[in-house]
């Protein structure tokens, strides 16, 4: 789930984009990403791997400013859904157990019985979709296409994630 820190730099470029377009919007979800970035860090220091959603956007940003080609923008959400759906196929694999189980154990919620592994065939199979349709809508729709295709898909991506939290905790063993 994101955190504020994640949401505000993209609410900032939603805005940005619809009064002043793609650079100046990049421009502001670049540093805003990188400031909230540096201050979690100054906080609470984490290892690398929990920055990598910022790093992405700071890098493949900053890219899209050089170049003023904003494919290296568009292919951000692309890299960070394929990561997560390896992440969470390659958790089955590597950890014999569940990422969404070991994510809500982590979290103080326990579910025997659940069915954590169909769980995360299915998001995973959601994140490996939305990473193609992420392309897709910029290669045949255009920019302007894709921008409102972002935003519509984090609300279907929240709309989705809301309602099975909410089963599973639920479910919880008290």
């Amino acid at each position: 789930m994101s955190k504020p820190n994640e949401i505000i730099p993209i609410a900032l470029f939603f805005g940005t984009y619809a009064f002043l377009g793609l650079i100046p919007a990049t421009q502001v979800l670049v540093s805003s990403t990188a400031f909230f970035m540096i201050m979690s860090y100054l906080k609470s220091p984490k290892p690398l791997k929990s920055y990598t959603s910022s790093l992405l956007v700071i890098g493949l940003g900053g890219l899209s400013l050089i170049t003023h080609n904003p494919v290296f923008l568009v292919w951000k959400p692309t890299v960070m859904y394929t990561i997560t759906a390896v992440a969470i196929l390659a958790g089955q694999i590597i950890y014999q157990k569940s990422l969404s189980e070991k994510l809500f154990s982590s979290a103080g919620v326990t579910v025997k019985d659940y069915p954590w592994k169909k769980l995360d065939i299915t998001i995973a199979a959601m994140f490996s979709t939305m990473a193609i349709a992420n392309l897709q809508v910029y290669r045949l729709f255009g920019l302007d296409s894709w921008v409102k295709f972002k935003f519509m898909s984090l609300i279907a991506i929240l709309a989705l994630l809301l309602p099975i939290t909410y089963h599973i905790a639920s479910k919880a063993e008290a």
